[in-house]
């Protein structure tokens, strides 16, 4: 089970060291019971640090997008950028390091593992609630998610809830890490390797071009999928 207080203080022991420029991690958000993302570079700040199946976002495009702003800036920090990574994210971050975005000395990964459970799609919370807004979404462990809206709970199993990626994952520790937080060899019961192309595979080829006209209509051209796109 990842401590959370040990992630923070480990947060920061790096920042009061200045070992690292800042730390990007998760923190709780006014706007819902999702965790957001944040870029912490003072050490008071790390106790606002969280990790919990709410922590969806990748946060490997805030390492892309860090790296713009600081190849702009006239007087550059060249100190290293921490990063909080799950399993999919430091897989993320290797493929940055293989495209050569950065070098591997200029990230510090605090690898998190998903305690055998993962994230959840608030796409799948939404439906379940009916529009309403969660206050609160806990991991129950083996029963799956309890979920608070207005003083009321409700327990929904995990299947139902998880992002379709994480019913998929083989991995939800990290393999590239400086530190990790968690257990090393964290397992769920939920893996179901290719689920999504099954269910390509089985779709009709009408319900295939249905789901493509849906994605084109909605679809800008904006190239906002390819700019955060690792």
């Amino acid at each position: 089970m990842v401590n959370i207080e040990e992630l923070r203080e480990h947060a920061a022991d790096l920042l009061d060291e200045g070992r690292v420029r800042a730390v990007i991690g998760y923190r709780r958000s006014t706007a819902g019971p999702l965790a957001e993302p944040c870029t912490l570079s003072e050490t008071a700040e790390t106790e606002a640090l969280v990790w919990d199946p709410t922590c969806l976002n990748n946060l490997a495009l805030y390492l892309v997008k860090e790296r713009k702003q600081q190849a702009a800036a006239k007087t550059p920090d060249q100190r290293p950028l921490a990063i909080v990574a799950k399993g999919c994210d430091s897989r993320a971050v290797a493929v940055l390091l293989q495209e050569n975005y950065f070098k591997r000395e200029e990230v510090v990964i605090l690898g998190v593992s998903c305690e055998g459970s993962g994230v959840i799609d608030p796409i799948k919370l939404s439906d379940k609630l009916k529009g309403r807004t969660a206050d609160r979404v806990a991991f129950a462990g083996d029963e799956g998610f309890r979920v608070s809206v207005g003083g009321e709970k409700t327990l929904f199993p995990a299947r139902e809830l998880l992002a379709d990626r994480c019913l998929e994952c083989r991995a939800p520790t990290p393999v590239l890490y400086d530190f990790l937080f968690g257990e090393a060899d964290a397992q769920h019961d939920f893996h179901a390797p290719f689920h999504a192309a099954k269910a390509a595979q089985e779709a009709s080829e009408e319900e295939r071009w249905a789901t493509w006209e849906h994605h084109f209509d909605r679809c800008l051209r904006c190239f906002a999928c390819r700019a955060v796109c690792p």
